[in-house]
């Protein structure tokens, strides 16, 4: 990460397709499942969730 840079492990479409936010427009429990099946996460509160290997690669 730098001023000007912010690199993730994800491609540019995944990141322009990914569900929007606005914590004034959204509710945040359909949010939060919708954002977890597009980046194909289990959300932590899911019995059985393990943590990422790092750096997070699948």
């Amino acid at each position: 990460m730098t001023e000007d840079q912010v690199r993730i492990h994800r491609t540019r479409d995944q990141v322009v397709d990914a569900p929007e936010y606005d914590p004034e427009l959204v509710q945040q429990d359909e949010y939060y499942d919708r954002l977890h099946a597009h980046y194909d996460y289990r959300p932590f509160w899911i019995p059985g969730y393990a943590y990422p290997r790092w750096p997070y690669l699948r």
